[in-house]
C-alpha cells in the first residue's frame, strides 16, 4: 500500500468520525448543553455560598471581638450559625454576667434582683453549651468550670463542689490535665466554706459589780465589815473622871508603901 493510498483512507476515516459527530450531536446535543449548564449552575451557585459563608465567618468573629458587653454576646449568640462561634459567645456572655454580678454595688442603678437576673443569664447560656451534644470537650469543660463559679456567687457551695468534682473526674484524660489541677485548686478553696465552724465554750458570766448605794449601812457584808460609808465619820466622845475620884494606885506608891 502505497502513501497516497493511505493518505485516502485517513481523510475517509476523519470525513466519517466528523459525520458521526454532527450525527450524535443531532441527537444528544440538547440534552448534552443542558447538562453542562446545570454543572456551571452548580459550580457558580458553590462559589457565592462558599464567598459568603466566608464573609459572614468574619463578620462573625470580628463582632466578637470589638465587644465585651453580655448582653449583646446573649443577643449575637443566638443568631450565629457557626457553632463555634456561639459557643464562644454563650461562654463570654456567661463570664460577663458573673463578674457583673460580683459588683452588685458598683452602679446606683444596680439591685438584688438585677443581681439574680444576671445569675440566670448566665447559667442559661452556660446549659446551651453543656447541653450541645456536638460541643468539644475541652469547650464544655470550660462551661462546667464557669457554671460552678456562678452556684459559688449564688453561695450554693455544695453544686459548686460536685460540678468541680465531675471537672476533676472528667479530665483524668492524656490533655486535660489543667482542667482537673484548676478544679482541685477551687475544692481546695471550698473546704473552708463547707467545713463546719466550730465555737469554743461560752466565756463565764462576770459577777455584778456591788452596788453600795442599796447596802443597808446597819447591816454588815458578807466579809464582817461595814461598808465604807456606814463607818463613823466623827470620833467617839471621851470619858473624865470626877474630881473627888480616888485615882488609882501606880507602881511608885507600891514601892514607897514596902
Amino acid at each position: 500500500m502505497d502513501s497516497e493510498h493511505r493518505h485516502e483512507l485517513k481523510e475517509n476515516d476523519l470525513a466519517r468520525a466528523i459525520a458521526g459527530i454532527g450525527d450524535w450531536w443531532k441527537n444528544h446535543g440538547r440534552n448534552t448543553m443542558i447538562i453542562l449548564l446545570v454543572a456551571l449552575l452548580i459550580i457558580a451557585g458553590w462559589r457565592i455560598v462558599n464567598f459568603r459563608s466566608h464573609q459572614t465567618h468574619e463578620q462573625t468573629w470580628a463582632e466578637l471581638l470589638t465587644t465585651s458587653n453580655p448582653d449583646v454576646f446573649r443577643s449575637r449568640a443566638a443568631s450565629y450559625s457557626d457553632p463555634a462561634a456561639a459557643a464562644l459567645a454563650n461562654l463570654w456572655g456567661a463570664a460577663g454576667y458573673n463578674a457583673r454580678a460580683s459588683l452588685p454595688g458598683r452602679t446606683s442603678d444596680r439591685t438584688g434582683a438585677d443581681r439574680a437576673a444576671d445569675l440566670d443569664h448566665a447559667e442559661t447560656m452556660l446549659a446551651r453549651v453543656i447541653d450541645n451534644p456536638a460541643t468539644p470537650k475541652i469547650v464544655r469543660l470550660n462551661a462546667m468550670m464557669f457554671k460552678a463559679a456562678v452556684k459559688e456567687n449564688r453561695g450554693e457551695y455544695e453544686e459548686a463542689d460536685k460540678i468541680y468534682n465531675h471537672v476533676k473526674q472528667s479530665s483524668e484524660a492524656p490533655g486535660y490535665e489543667a482542667w482537673g489541677h484548676r478544679a482541685q485548686q477551687r475544692l481546695e478553696l471550698l473546704a473552708n466554706y463547707l467545713s463546719p465552724v466550730v465555737f469554743g465554750p461560752e466565756p463565764a458570766t462576770p459577777k455584778p459589780d456591788l452596788d453600795l448605794s442599796t447596802v443597808d449601812p446597819s447591816v454588815a457584808d458578807g466579809a464582817g465589815t461595814l461598808p465604807i460609808d456606814a463607818l463613823p465619820t466623827t470620833p467617839p466622845p471621851t470619858t473624865t473622871a470626877p474630881d473627888d475620884a480616888t485615882p488609882l494606885p501606880t507602881d511608885d506608891d507600891a514601892d514607897s508603901d514596902k
